[in-house]
C-alpha cells in the first residue's frame, strides 16, 4: 500500500513542480490546444471526467494507467465539429499484452479552417484579398499501461506535437504520466495524471509553454454497476482550478445514458449529454456540448471491441 502512496505522489509531485517553475507566465499563455480537447465521445459527454473511468483507447488521452485494466483489444474513430470551419478528429487502437498489460497508438488533428491573408498590398489598394492560409495540428501517441496487481495500474503515454500555421511549422516532444487506485471490495476508482510534461513549442524565435496538467478524480459504480458516477479537479499552468462531474445510466447493456457539467466551458453554463447505443463489439457514442453563442457542439465516436478476452 505504501508503494502506491507514493507512486501517487510521484505522478502528482512531478506535474505540480513544473508548473510552479513557470509561474511568471500569462494566464491562458500555453500553446497545443488540442492536446485538451478530449476523446471519442463518451467523456465528452460525462462533462469530460475520465481520469478514473476510462480503459482502451480514451485512457491514452485520460490516464494511461486504465490500459492496464483494457481486457480486448478496440479500435475508435472519433470526428467533431467545433466553429466555423474548425474541424476535429482521431483515430487510435488499443491491444492486450496480456492480461495486466496493453499498448496504444493513436492520432488526433485539428485543422483551423481557412483564414484570408492581408497584404499590404490589399491595404493601400484597398481591395479584397485574394489568397488564403491554413493551420492544422497533429499529436502522434504510443502508450503503455500496467496493472501491477488488482488495486494498483501506471502507465504512461508518449506524444509528438505538429503544429503548422502557413509555411511554419514547430514540434515538441512530451508525456503522460497516470495511475488508478481501485480500493479492494468497493466500487470506487481514484485516478491521477499529470499531462503534456514535455518541451516548449518553438514558433522561429517565438518559444510557447504546453498546456501542462494535473488532474484527479474518482468514480463509483451503483446499483449492480448501472450507474457510474464520476468527479474530478483539473488544475493548468498558470489557470485556476477546474471541476467536471459527470454520471452514465445503462440500459440492458446495449444503451448508456450520460450527463455531466465540465467547468472548463465559459462559453455556456458547461452542462453536457450524450448517449451510447451498443450492439456486439461495435459502440456508437455521441456527445452534446453547448457554446453559446458560438453554437452547439457535437462529437460522434465509434468503437470496435475485437479478438480475445484476456
Amino acid at each position: 500500500m505504501m508503494r502506491t502512496v507514493l507512486a501517487a505522489v510521484m505522478v502528482a509531485g512531478v506535474a505540480m513542480s513544473a508548473s510552479a517553475a513557470s509561474n511568471s507566465n500569462d494566464a491562458g499563455a500555453t500553446s497545443g490546444s488540442v492536446l485538451r480537447l478530449g476523446s471519442g465521445a463518451a467523456q465528452p459527454a460525462m462533462g469530460d471526467a475520465g481520469v478514473a473511468n476510462t480503459w482502451g483507447v480514451a485512457a491514452m488521452h485520460y490516464n494511461p494507467a486504465g490500459l492496464g485494466f483494457t481486457n480486448r483489444a478496440e479500435v475508435q474513430a472519433m470526428y467533431q465539429n467545433l466553429v466555423l470551419d474548425i474541424g476535429h478528429g482521431e483515430i487510435a487502437v488499443t491491444h492486450p499484452i496480456n492480461n495486466v498489460s496493453s499498448w496504444g497508438l493513436g492520432l488526433t488533428y485539428l485543422d483551423y479552417g481557412k483564414t484570408q491573408r492581408v497584404t499590404l498590398a490589399d491595404v493601400i489598394n484597398n481591395q479584397t484579398p485574394s489568397t488564403s492560409f491554413g493551420g492544422q495540428d497533429f499529436v502522434f501517441k504510443g502508450a503503455y499501461g500496467r496493472q501491477f496487481n488488482e488495486y494498483f495500474g501506471f502507465g504512461i503515454t508518449g506524444k509528438v506535437l505538429n503544429q503548422q500555421i502557413d509555411n511554419v511549422s514547430a514540434t515538441s516532444v512530451m508525456a503522460d504520466l497516470g495511475l488508478v487506485i481501485r480500493p479492494s471490495n468497493l466500487p470506487i476508482r481514484v485516478g491521477v495524471t499529470g499531462a503534456n510534461l514535455g518541451s516548449k513549442v518553438k514558433f522561429n524565435n517565438t518559444s510557447e509553454d504546453l498546456p501542462l496538467l494535473v488532474r484527479g478524480g474518482a468514480a463509483v459504480d451503483l446499483f449492480d454497476n448501472r450507474l457510474t458516477i464520476t468527479a474530478e479537479a483539473e488544475k493548468v499552468r498558470d489557470q485556476d482550478v477546474t471541476a467536471q462531474v459527470g454520471a452514465e445510466a445503462r440500459i440492458m447493456e446495449m444503451v448508456a445514458l450520460r450527463i455531466g457539467w465540465d467547468g472548463r466551458v465559459d462559453a455556456d453554463d458547461g452542462l453536457t449529454g450524450g448517449i451510447g447505443v451498443k450492439v456486439n463489439d461495435l459502440c456508437i457514442d455521441y456527445a452534446f456540448v453547448p457554446y453559446g453563442n458560438l453554437g452547439n457542439n457535437h462529437r460522434i465516436s465509434l468503437n470496435y471491441k475485437f479478438g480475445p478476452n484476456y
